[in-house]
């Protein structure tokens, strides 16, 4: 009896949850031009076992105040959406994004060895 109480109590509350946000179907994307409050950019790089650099990439997070269309800029090679499934869109340096949440996430690749994808840092 105290096993099938316990699995009731643990599964039930999974039906009740939404991933919908402000009462949008699953499959509607937000129209318009949305607008944020702050961004932050985290800096990755991987270095090999000698400290020279093999890889650079960026994280951008944005702190939503109106869902919908947001535009950034940066030198990347690529760009991953972390936050939806909605995909990015990448023309030059102009990344164009759908927000849909209260924070939106994505990854920026930058190239290696260019101006914009060097490590500024010495090492004595």
């Amino acid at each position: 009896m105290i096993a099938v109480m316990t699995a009731i109590v643990l599964v039930v509350p999974t039906f009740l949850v939404s991933a919908t946000t402000q009462n949008q179907s699953p499959d509607e994307k937000p129209q318009g031009d949305g607008s944020y409050s702050e961004k932050h950019e985290v800096v990755y790089a991987t270095l090999d076992s000698s400290g020279n650099q093999e890889s650079m990439y960026i994280v951008n997070n944005f702190n939503i105040e109106k869902t919908g269309k947001i535009i950034d800029y940066g030198p990347y090679t690529s760009v991953q959406n972390l936050t939806n499934l909605y995909e990015l869109k990448k023309d030059g340096n102009k990344v164009e994004l759908i927000a849909d949440e209260d924070q939106f996430y994505y990854e920026g690749t930058i190239k290696i060895n260019s101006c914009h994808g060097t490590l500024m840092l010495i090492i004595n």
